[in-house]
């Protein structure tokens, strides 16, 4: 479209505007001359402003991380709301006022109560969420006039997630700060009055209009390329159903128009029989409205309590009703949940269409049933009363309690003469494209009885076979049922009275949630500091927002960002790549493909220093495609919008057409397996004797246990930052292994190791998932850096990022299993896979190698015969992830000892204890169980009742059923070694260390930082914690991974710190001998700085015993681990059996950590483990396009391509997602004489408790069906839906 001249804007009567952008900013004014029409408000706030606090990450509202406070007038009140600055143009602030963390406080200003609560409660791990998590809750007591409700407390943090902490220190800490609330005394309000913004339209070929008037806007609108917006939320979505999500997306408008300061589009009228409610009126605004007037109308209610599950609260408070419903009619697979609650509650829209500027009025359902509509806006919505004796309902079920779109929702409207249905209306969204209407079904109901059981039974018939589920979008089977539980339960809101077993069956609240944790008896005061529960160094930096991860670096001048290219197809040959287009862009730099690397006198190879012959992956695509999203080349531009827009211009051209490998079964099918070094397809594991111990079983079974996906869902995606040096390169990253890194690095450039220095102080996030996949960006970002001669940084979108870098590898286990009668096992074997993806990665042991180790969990089971095999498909190079082993084999264990208990008709926790291991015993592997207090633990977590309540609940309730399981885990944990440490004493006495481990969020630091002090003898406050470097001896250090890194990081201080006061002892004596007595810190640092004393000392933990006392290091040379960790979990649910929903309703976690480092610590990992092990066990599912028909590609995909690259799909648990009880223990008085300190690991036992929540899910689903369910993970709500066989036919009122 040709840019909008100035005679353009005379003729529609846009006279008093103004170029230049005015708003608040952190209470200063801000004034920004022509500023982009394309810039989001994060941008600004990060880039422009310099205010690193507000963070990036999903760019597309569903995480949190860059929630600021949007102030703003309207109708003479401020109004304060959060929003995700992620979604925010910054043009639409225009008079209003933004607060961002940096406000609130920081350590010369002293921190804000909510940051202070948060740092104190240890309610943050890694850091990078926490900003945002502060911005919410500040801002629910900055919006509110009175001191907000428990459950408003728990709501404003809907939209926010957090991979580390398993969101109960944060849901506590809001509560706190709620408890004591008063009235916020500096809360920004907007500025000046200022004129409308417009922008001259050759601001990057966009312009920008604020519309003062419908007539304007529909001039506007009516030309091509322009695009409409209120709170731009919807192009968070949009992006999934236009491809842009995947690169293949529109090409971005010409105009924009902002709808906001349109007279009455702000408006709320209230007439004597409806609602009528402006354009630009926000999802929260509306909520607010029905809930101020629920006396009026009977639907206003069931509306609001649905409107609470749209999106998040950001979301909800910028973006607009309208909006909502354009979008979907835009879009018409995307199943809006307002679309189908308004059209079911019989509201109309105003809308004008922008070709005459005409205004009409017609029903929601006309409106988007109606194809011909193009380039309308909508004006108003009017929602009409219904009284007390009309009856309506809505219904909604998703992968996930909120934020989390439907995969069917349904809106019921009915009137009754008595008992009798006068109309009915049927609304169901994700039946197909559109809100499909049940007419015959609706025309049945009228003249019948809705008490009956037959009206019900013949009404769920004709629905049956009314509606026409269109496959297009998935889960069919699921919908159908779904669709008819639906119904049942809107008959049941009918009856007059019901029996008290159906009851329970009509819906489920989720109340506001508890919790607590124990650490008595895991630490010894005499001890102090180690031991002593301690808040992480960093956490106030982190709730200030003053703590640096790696975009956060103030940018030098030059300085350049990339973002990859991505293959758009898998298993093709790779015939050209067009980078024309890319490189035409403004702003863009160059583009290297991997033909580029070599002519540049580069490698293409990650692995040519390190480790070559077991690991090398090409960084870029070289003449084959092996997977949808591998990365194609690399482009340099002047800023990261430029690249990650350019990168979507690369292009390839692709040929062949061999079959797309994405699942194990279809890796089976082909025999493609990888072929570990000496191996060929499989490697066997045998101990004992299989074969005769199944021949001599009582009962022989077979079955499957199986588990997907988990990507790692580092808040901080991967990011690096690469600065050419003299001769030599130093790259910032977010990395979990910098040795590895650096020497992909130096792979890539070709430059010396000792040239390349590899830079990490923190990273947002690892979980395993930075070990090997953040060399990709590291070496991406220096190979740009040598080309271009000035530094680089990449931080990769979410999406490039979720198809780019793989996840945790699936695993499966088909099994045969020998019992005796009564429980025991005696053999278990059958074949073992675990899906790799396209290479090894780091992973180049055989699969029988690595799952031997973890298969057993607590169970003495004399013999194992598995044959095993690592799966080769065309999907991203798979890594190790929280737990690796031990999360798939707990649960694929614990599946046979349930499948071992149905087979058997006896309780699962007979089975489990007739075979779980004591002290003495041995594992499969050779490690000797010395210490083993497994039995004393699972007992510790049983609740005394609970099984007799869960029996009589269950038959109670017909259709609503618990399920309680307690389930062991036992971690072997890797010798600490490997891990080296530097303590450096400065002329001050203040102590720097240095040592090998990373700081992802599991409170290395803080550890070391007491451990120093007490083997120095010195105050906490004296030590430092440097950050890692490769330059530095500590820096060539193995991974941080194991969770053993923070021991084994202390055993190294305790050696460097015992070697410094060695160095000491000569001063030492003579200063005591001058002195006559004990000579201070201070005085004996000062006397060994004239002395030209050493005053740096190097350790290394080698497994081997040191020292003596509290600091004696153990020795565990000759074992494979340096011992195993033991916990328990107890699990309690409610499952809804008509919809597959399920309430955690409570859960128990205790772990033994021996005597802790620091029990608060400990305590914060295993609640975060074992919530990211729900999300693990329920609801983290990865979704391939297999190339047919899909809601996102109506008109067929491309084969291999990750559907679940976001937050719109993939659906790590949120903070509602948690147990409403949520109880955690560290076992008391267990010193640990194998491990560093006698203590023992936390950051990932709990992890495979978990399953814990899966099994009792499954017992729920086996009482709703009389008979024993089996269930895979992720145990989606479809999955327990159709494990549960919920029969129709049995639906009845009485």
């Amino acid at each position: 479209m040709a840019c909008i001249s100035d005679e353009e804007w005379e003729m529609i009567g846009n006279t008093e505007t103004t170029a230049q952008l005015t708003f608040t900013l952190n209470v200063k004014q801000v004034t920004v001359p022509s500023p982009d029409p394309q810039m989001r408000l994060v941008e600004y706030i990060r880039d422009v402003a310099g205010l690193s606090g507000t963070k990036r990450c999903c760019n597309e509202g569903g995480c949190g991380a860059c929630t600021v406070l949007l102030s703003r007038t309207i109708a003479g009140k401020t109004l304060s709301t959060t929003v995700n600055a992620c979604l925010r143009k910054l043009c639409s602030v225009q008079g209003q006022a933004v607060t961002t963390v940096e406000h609130l406080g920081d350590k010369d200003q002293g921190y804000n109560t909510v940051q202070d609560t948060i740092a104190r409660n240890n309610a943050s791990q890694c850091g990078f969420c926490t900003p945002g998590m502060v911005m919410s809750i500040y801002g629910a007591l900055a919006s509110s006039s009175e001191a907000p409700t428990p459950t408003q407390m728990e709501t404003c943090l809907d939209g926010n997630l957090c991979r580390c902490t398993g969101y109960r220190p944060i849901l506590d800490s809001a509560q706190q700060v709620a408890s004591s609330w008063k009235p916020p005394s500096n809360t920004p309000v907007p500025g000046p009055s200022v004129l409308p913004l417009q922008l001259d339209a050759r601001q990057g070929g966009v312009s920008w209009t604020c519309a003062t008037s419908v007539e304007q806007a529909c001039s506007l609108y009516s030309a091509a390329g322009s695009n409409l917006l209120c709170g731009n939320t919807g192009s968070g979505v949009a992006k999934y159903y236009s491809g842009a999500a995947w690169g293949v997306g529109p090409e971005d408008p010409t105009a924009l128009i902002d709808l906001q300061a349109i007279p009455g589009f702000s408006d709320v009228t209230v007439g004597a029989h409806s609602l009528t409610v402006g354009a630009a009126v926000t999802l929260s605004e509306l909520k607010a409205t029905l809930a101020a007037n629920a006396a009026k109308s009977v639907s206003f209610e069931p509306l609001v309590a649905h409107m609470d599950r749209i999106a998040n609260n950001q979301v909800r408070n910028a973006g607009s009703w309208a909006g909502n419903l354009m979008l979907a009619h835009e879009y018409p697979t995307f199943v809006s949940d307002l679309n189908t609650i308004m059209i079911g509650a019989g509201a109309s829209v105003e809308y004008a269409n922008s070709m005459d500027s005409t205004t009409h009025t017609c029903s929601l359902e006309d409106f988007q049933s109606n194809d011909s509509l193009d380039r309308v806006i909508l004006t108003s919505l009017t929602i009409p009363f219904m009284t007390p004796t009309e009856h309506f309902k809505t219904y909604k079920v998703a992968l996930r309690y909120k934020n989390s779109h439907a995969i069917l929702n349904a809106a019921f409207h009915a009137i009754l003469d008595g008992d009798t249905f006068v109309s009915a209306e049927l609304c169901y969204g994700g039946v197909k494209s559109k809100v499909t209407r049940a007419h015959k079904t609706e025309a049945l109901l009228v003249g019948k009885s809705a008490t009956a059981d037959a009206t019900l039974q013949t009404a769920l018939a004709c629905l049956e076979a009314e509606l026409g589920f269109d496959p297009m979008f998935g889960r069919t089977e699921y919908r159908q049922g779904l669709a008819k539980s639906f119904l049942f339960k809107f008959f049941l809101e009918l009856q007059p009275t019901l029996p008290a077993a159906l009851l329970s069956a009509k819906g489920y609240t989720r109340p506001v949630s508890t919790g607590a944790w124990s650490i008595d008896g895991a630490s010894t005061e005499e001890e102090f500091p180690i031991s002593k529960p301690i808040q992480k160094l960093s956490a106030w930096e982190q709730t200030s927002g003053e703590a640096d991860y790696i975009d956060d670096a103030p940018p030098v001048v030059g300085e350049l960002h990339g973002a990859f290219a991505l293959a758009n197809a898998a298993n093709r040959e790779v015939t050209a790549i067009h980078c024309d287009a890319a490189k035409a862009l403004e702003g863009v730099h160059s583009v290297l493909t991997a033909a580029d690397l070599k002519a540049a006198g580069m490698s293409n190879s990650l692995g040519g220093v390190f480790d070559a012959e077991l690991w090398a992956e090409d960084l870029l695509v070289d003449k084959q495609a092996d997977y949808c999203g591998q990365p194609l080349a690399i482009v340099i531009a002047t800023t990261r919008l430029i690249a990650e827009h350019a990168a979507t211009l690369v292009t390839a051209d692709y040929c062949g057409s061999d079959k797309v490998l994405l699942t194990i079964d279809d890796a089976i099918e082909a025999e493609s397996y990888h072929h570990p070094i000496g191996l060929h397809q499989y490697k066997d594991w045998n101990h004992g004797d299989p074969d005769g111990g199944i021949k001599g079983a009582d009962i022989v079974f077979e079955g499957m246990a199986e588990v997907g996906h988990q990507y790692h869902f580092y808040m901080e995606t991967q990011a690096a930052r690469a600065v050419p040096t003299d001769g030599g390169m130093v790259v910032t990253c977010g990395t979990q292994f910098p040795k590895f890194t650096q020497g992909a690095v130096a792979s890539v450039t070709k430059l010396a190791t000792s040239k390349v220095e590899v830079k990490m102080t923190r990273t947002g996030g690892g979980y395993g998932g930075k070990i090997s996949r953040s060399a990709f960006t590291a070496a991406a970002a220096a190979a740009a850096a040598v080309v271009s001669k000035m530094p680089v940084r990449i931080q990769l979108d979410l999406n490039a990022n979720m198809a780019a870098l793989g996840s945790r590898r699936p695993h499966r286990l088909a099994y045969k299993v020998g019992c005796k009668k009564d429980g025991t096992i005696v053999a278990v074997t059958g074949s073992y896979y675990t899906l790799q993806g396209r290479s090894l990665d780091l992973i180049r042991a055989p699969a029988a190698d690595e799952i031997k180790v973890a298969i057993d969990n607590c169970y003495n089971i004399p013999n194992w015969g598995l044959r095993c095999y690592n799966v080769k498909t065309h999907t991203p190079t798979n890594t190790w992830a929280r737990a690796p082993n031990y999360g798939p084999g707990v649960f694929m264990m614990e599946s046979i000892i349930e499948r071992a208990a149905a087979e058997l008709n006896l309780d699962s926790h007979v089975v489990r204890s007739k075979n779980m291991y004591k002290a003495g015993d041995s594992e499969p592997g050779g490690q000797k169980l010395a210490h083993c207090n497994i039995e004393q633990l699972t007992a510790q977590v049983q609740v005394e009742g609970l099984a007799t309540q869960v029996a009589a609940f269950n038959a109670a309730n017909r259709w609503v059923k618990q399920g309680l399981c307690v389930v062991p885990g036992k971690f072997n944990c890797d010798l600490g070694k490997g891990l080296h440490a530097v303590v450096t004493v400065h002329d001050d006495g203040s102590v720097l260390v240095q040592h090998g481990g990373c700081e992802i969020g599991q409170g290395i630091n803080v550890k070391v930082a007491q451990v120093a002090a007490f083997t120095l003898g010195i105050d906490m406050s004296l030590i430092s914690i440097d950050g890692v470097s490769t330059k530095v001896a500590s820096g060539f250090s193995d991974k941080t991974a194991g969770s053993i890194t923070s021991e084994g990081c202390c055993a190294s201080v305790i050696l460097a710190c015992n070697q410094l006061k060695k160095q000491m002892e000569l001063t030492h004596a003579k200063l005591e001998g001058q002195l006559g007595r004990q000579p201070d810190w201070h005085q004996l640092v000062q006397a060994c700085s004239h002395a030209g004393a050493d005053m740096s000392a190097k350790g290394s933990y080698a497994g081997k015993a040191e020292g003596s006392g509290v600091a004696s290091l153990p020795d565990k040379s000759g074992d494979k681990f340096q011992y195993v960790s033991w916990g328990a979990a107890l699990a309690h649910v409610q499952l809804d059996g008509l919809t597959g929903e399920l309430q955690l309703l409570r859960c128990d976690v205790l772990l033994d950590c021996g005597i802790s480092l620091n029990p608060d610590i400990d305590a914060g990992q295993v609640q975060g483990a074992f919530v990211m092990g729900l999300g693990y066990m329920l609801s983290e599912e990865f979704l391939w396009d297999d190339g047919s028909k899909s809601a996102y590609f109506p008109a067929g995909g491309v084969a291999g391509r990750n559907i679940s690259n976001g937050t719109w799909e993939y659906k790590p648990q949120f903070s509602q997602d948690i147990p409403l009880e949520f109880n955690v223990a560290l076992a008391s008085n267990c010193p640990n004489k194998a491990g560093i300190l006698s203590s023992k690991v936390s950051g990932e036992p709990s992890f495979s408790f978990a399953c814990s929540v899966l099994f009792a899910a499954q017992h729920a689903a086996s009482a709703l069906q009389g008979a024993p369910a089996s269930l895979t993970a992720p145990a989606t709500v479809e999955k327990i839906f159709l494990a549960s066989k919920i029969d129709s036919t049995q639906f009845a009122l009485s």
